[in-house]
């Protein structure tokens, strides 16, 4: 029993000449950014090609090195910009 009382004033001791520990530092409070929109998702589209425009819009693609849907965007964005292409494209679609 003596040496449970001993190490009990030991270990009392020893707690109570250890260094304190240090507060705990506030947390850093971030200010808040306003969230960036998200661009638009982009919608799917099919389209049905004949085999020749098939193979132009692919070797087209692969000549220019990018994707046959950057092409069709880019085709698409011209047709609403370019009225003089959009009257010629409406002419030939009425003869179809």
């Amino acid at each position: 029993m003596a040496s449970t009382r001993r190490a009990g004033t030991v270990l009392r001791g020893a707690l109570e000449h250890s260094t304190p520990q240090p507060a705990p530092a506030a947390e850093t409070v971030r200010p808040v950014r306003p969230a960036r929109p998200r661009p638009p998702k982009p919608v799917r589209y099919t389209l049905d090609l004949e085999p020749d425009l098939h193979r132009v819009l692919k070797q087209t693609a692969a000549d220019w090195e990018v994707d046959g849907a950057v092409i069709m965007r880019c085709l698409l964005r011209q047709l609403r910009d370019d009225q003089a292409l959009a009257a010629r494209v409406q002419a030939e679609a009425w003869e179809q």
